[in-house]
């Protein structure tokens, strides 16, 4: 019986009184052509090549627009042109034109430095990072003053040009370091 197809035998399988699990194929009445032409590229992955260069994703700025982090430029002694600011018992006289702020800000985190110091690590855009390079530059000698809702968070000695866009803030403790990176990262 050549040419003749052998015929499979059917098997009855019992029904189990189990869920149905219903499926469906999205788009299924789509015409071949155009299934052909859908997300070319997407079911295999894609490897680069080891000569192939990369450019980094950045950072998404932060969630909000704006915020009450505020680092000055200041002074524990008067100068002229700078605002004085007293607050428990500490008078710092602060330049409100020389700033950086939170739009300037890519990211903070709290982290310890290799003494086990505390700190609060700023990484900033390339406008903060421009103006934290003209404001140390500038100002050698004189202090970093940063403050949340217009309150005192830290005071820190300008001794150095900093062009690396990186600044890191000292805290009194590691859980003032993380208070601080949370309120900055939530835009308080």
């Amino acid at each position: 019986m050549l040419g003749e197809t052998p015929q499979t035998p059917q098997v009855q399988v019992p029904q189990v009184n189990t869920p149905q699990i219903a499926t469906q194929v999205p788009n299924a009445n789509l015409p071949a052509t155009n299934i052909d032409s859908l997300g070319q590229g997407t079911a295999v992955p894609q490897f680069p090549q080891a000569s192939q260069s990369f450019t980094p994703i950045t950072q998404a700025p932060p969630a909000k627009s704006s915020s009450t982090f505020v680092i000055y430029v200041g002074s524990t002694e008067p100068v002229p042109g700078f605002t004085p600011v007293a607050q428990e018992n500490t008078t710092v006289y602060v330049d409100p034109r020389q700033t950086i702020v939170y739009s300037d800000l890519q990211d903070a985190l709290a982290v310890v430095d290799q003494y086990n110091r505390p700190h609060v690590k700023l990484q900033l855009n390339d406008t903060g990072a421009r103006k934290l390079s003209r404001h140390s530059a500038n100002n050698i000698g004189k202090f970093y003053i940063a403050t949340i809702k217009q309150k005192l968070v830290s005071i820190f000695p300008i001794d150095q040009m900093i062009s690396n866009g990186s600044i890191a803030i000292p805290m009194k403790s590691a859980s003032a370091a993380q208070t601080l990176e949370r309120r900055i990262l939530d835009g308080d």
